[in-house]
Order: C-alpha cells, then sequence, then structure tokens
C-alpha cells in the first residue's frame, strides 16, 4: 500500500495568523489523508499547534527574511523540505519570497496565496479556502485549537490559586508591536489608558464578583501594571509573563469572556470558544477578525456611521482607534450571549 502523502503548508504568520490557518489545515489532512507538515516562523509554532491532529511535523526558522548564505536554520529546513518531493505544497502568504526556501528545496507548488487572483474584502480562512480549492459551500471555516484535560485541570489549580473562584474577564491591551521598542512609536492598535480603566470599572461595576487579569508578554509588564496601577481595584491584576501560551489556551477555556484590541490572544480566544470582544481600528476586521468556533464574537470598531469602503487602504482611510468608544465597548461585553 502507498504512503498517503500530507500537504506541506507553509505559513510564516503571527499568533493569530496561524491560529486562522488551522481552518485549512484540519480540510487538508481529510484531503490527503495524512497530518500536514507545516512550515512556520518561530520557536513558539510547535506550541500553539500542539494536540492538533490534522498536524505532524513542524519546521521553523527565525527570520524568512534575513539572507539564506547566513541563516543555519534556512539551510536545515531547506535540507528537511527536499524529503517531501511529490508532496502537495500550499503556500498561504500573499508574496512570492514566502516560496523561496520552498523551491530552494526543489518542490512543485501546488497552489499559493500570490499566485491566486486577490479578491477585495476576503478574510484570510476564506482566501485559505479558496487557494487551497474547497467548496465554501461545505468548507469549516471555524479555527480551532485543543487543550488538553490535563491542561485544564492544571491552569484551574493555578487560576484558583491566583484568583480563588471567582469568574475571570481577561483584558488583552498589547499587542505585536507593543513588546516591540522599535515598533511602538506606530503602534494603529493601541488604546488609551484611560478607557482601559473605564472599561474595567463598567464590568467590575456591572458584576461585582468578577475579577480582572490584564495578559501580556513579559515585556509588556509594565504597560499591564500602569492599567491597574491606574484602576485602583484589589479585583485588578497582571498576569504578564505569568500565562504562557498553553496556560493561556487553558485560561481561555475557563474564563468569564475576552476583551481584547486586534491581536493574537484575541483569535486564540475565539478558536476556543471564549466570548470576546475585539477593538479593530484602522486594521480591516473584514479581513482579519477573529472567527469563533462555539462563542459569540464582538467586533466594535470606531467611528460609529463611517463609510465602508473596499479594501484594507479603504477600511484604514475611516477608521482609527481613538473612535472607539468606552460606550460601545461596555455595550458590546453586555450583549456577549
Amino acid at each position: 500500500m502507498t504512503a498517503q502523502r500530507g500537504a506541506v503548508v507553509v505559513r510564516y504568520g503571527a499568533l493569530g495568523d496561524m491560529v486562522m490557518t488551522t481552518a485549512v489545515l484540519r480540510a487538508l489532512h481529510t484531503r490527503h489523508g495524512a497530518p500536514c507538515t507545516v512550515v512556520g516562523l518561530g520557536g513558539w509554532v510547535p506550541s500553539l499547534l500542539a494536540n492538533l491532529p490534522s498536524v505532524g511535523a513542524i519546521h521553523t526558522i527565525k527570520s524568512r527574511k534575513a539572507p539564506y548564505l547566513f541563516c543555519p536554520d534556512q539551510w536545515a529546513l531547506v535540507r528537511e523540505l527536499k524529503k517531501y518531493h511529490g508532496h502537495p505544497v500550499y503556500v498561504l502568504a500573499g508574496d512570492e519570497r514566502a516560496a523561496a526556501l520552498v523551491k530552494r528545496a526543489g518542490l512543485t507548488i501546488t497552489s499559493s496565496c500570490y499566485l491566486t487572483k486577490h479578491i477585495p474584502n476576503e478574510h484570510q480562512v476564506d482566501n485559505h479556502a479558496r487557494v487551497a480549492g474547497f467548496d465554501p459551500a461545505t468548507y469549516d471555516r471555524r479555527p480551532k485549537l485543543i487543550v488538553t484535560e490535563q491542561e485544564r485541570t492544571d491552569c484551574l489549580a493555578w487560576k484558583n490559586a491566583r484568583f480563588g473562584s471567582a469568574p475571570i474577564v481577561l483584558l488583552q491591551a498589547g499587542n505585536k508591536k507593543t513588546m516591540s521598542w522599535r515598533k511602538r512609536s506606530n503602534d494603529v492598535k493601541s488604546w488609551p489608558v484611560e478607557r482601559w480603566v473605564s472599561v474595567i470599572r463598567a464590568v467590575l461595576a456591572h458584576d461585582p464578583t468578577i475579577k480582572i487579569a490584564l495578559n501580556g508578554a513579559p515585556i509588556e509588564r509594565e504597560m499591564t501594571d500602569a492599567i491597574v496601577t491606574a484602576a485602583g481595584d484589589p479585583r485588578v491584576c497582571s498576569i504578564a509573563g505569568e500565562a504562557p501560551l498553553r496556560r493561556l489556551f487553558a485560561l481561555l477555556t475557563l474564563a468569564h469572556s475576552t476583551i481584547s484590541v486586534d491581536t493574537g490572544p484575541a483569535h486564540a480566544a475565539a478558536a476556543l470558544g471564549c466570548p470576546l470582544v475585539v477593538l479593530f481600528g484602522s486594521t480591516d476586521p473584514r479581513i482579519n477578525g477573529p472567527v469563533s468556533s462555539t462563542a459569540p464574537v464582538a467586533i466594535v470598531t470606531g467611528p460609529a456611521n463611517a463609510p465602508i469602503a473596499d479594501g484594507e487602504a479603504g477600511w484604514a482611510a475611516h477608521h482609527h482607534m481613538e473612535a472607539v468608544t468606552v460606550e460601545a465597548v461596555i455595550s458590546a461585553w453586555k450583549n456577549l450571549k
């Protein structure tokens, strides 16, 4: 019997991008009868994709833009990819550079985003389905992550030690640019501290039994601590640096809800069924909005009644984070069902 040739999927994306890729990985697993081999960017990718039956081998590099001549991890990837001759290869990125290492390995590309006609306002998960040739009428477009019972048990013990039995609302104020000093001046997803504080106070006034945890990477601790200090309430704390990826995923299955800017943990919340309010400014939710498996997702943008123009540039021309109001966020949160 001939062994099934699982698909090779190349996706050099951030956390949210990789979460959204799980929908097409699942479909390709079914089509080709074997788990997908995933090529990604960053050592965190295996942790994100852990426990997914649609995923087999995972290969990562530190940078796809660094010169090949000086990157041993790229050399190693090319050596590994040479083992996949004859396998279907899908390149899920909009630029030809994403295929450079695949071509170095001599693989034939089955389909790619950069060779497929662009459709304005098409969501990323729907683009992946179309590029891979799936019927939108039957395609399950919902990204999903898997948390094991042991992970939930361990996280519940940590959560109870940290917060007791109180319901937890997670706040995600930071994003990828928050973690880079060079990019903070161009952070179009940030929202003022005083508005986060107003949201916190409104949530606690609505349900005094709730406790609020501000999530973030260790480098974001200064930012989250500033919000906690400004809130001035013992029911509010920072867990920045305390919730590595797998603990965060487990916590999202236990949390009451999440309020977040447009960033990777928001996509994880949606994929894990955590009720979610997500704030979008100039980034386009029609293309990048979180897609939920089971729970409600409320997308809040601003200003109200802004013109809706085609394309990401058209969206950005009329929307920005400064126009997202506290009242709109709280209303969306109260209406999560």
